[in-house]
């Protein structure tokens, strides 16, 4: 019974050292597979326009807010709407900001003698786009003010609209192509749609 035993376990020594000794000895094949993980960017790409000291194509840090884009743009102009932006609100790579202007409309009264053309107008002021925007309702140019909407996103709205009726909720306008979650939280707070009766 020992002779099996002692035979059994030469055997089994002998494959284990054969085939040590076999993966030592051959070469290795191929190239060694590295994995890596993808990286997210660190900044973003936006364009900030409007009333603001100077308007352009800025990088941003991520996360970013309108705050942050309005401010590398050299803050608002004294014209600016303020009360219209959301300063708050986060933005994604690609947003346009656009910083509405307050326009001053001279409505001249008839006057005597030689009264001085400030004596003569009485100034109005009216925000050029009035925040937030009816998606139900708004035409392709407004929905163009929008940040992250450009005019073809603008058209795919209208014609979204055309096609399947007006929005219920204004989360709907993520079912428009190329309008995702992102773009819809950068715009949330600056859209809206009349309540049915």
């Amino acid at each position: 019974m020992n002779t099996w035993k002692s035979l059994l376990l030469g055997i089994v020594l002998g494959l284990l050292i054969s085939g040590a000794v076999l993966l030592i000895a051959l070469p290795p094949r191929g190239q060694p597979l590295i994995l890596s993980v993808p990286t997210a960017s660190t900044s973003i790409v936006v364009y900030v326009t409007g009333a603001v000291k100077n308007p352009g194509i800025y990088t941003l840090a991520r996360p970013s807010r309108v705050n942050d884009a309005v401010q590398a743009a050299g803050g608002f102009l004294e014209t600016a709407d303020t009360g219209s932006v959301n300063l708050a609100a986060k933005i994604e790579d690609g947003a346009k900001i656009l910083v509405p202007a307050i326009q001053i409309a001279d409505q001249s009264a008839p006057g005597i003698g030689t009264a001085s053309p400030s004596h003569l107008s009485t100034p109005k002021v009216t925000p050029t786009v009035s925040f937030p925007i009816d998606i139900n309702s708004a035409d392709a140019t407004l929905l163009d003010q929008l940040p992250g909407i450009g005019s073809t996103k603008a058209a795919a709205i209208v014609a979204y609209r055309q096609e399947h009726g007006p929005f219920k909720r204004i989360e709907d306008i993520q079912n428009v192509p190329g309008i995702g979650s992102g773009l819809f939280a950068t715009m949330k707070d600056l859209i809206t749609i009349d309540q049915m009766p």
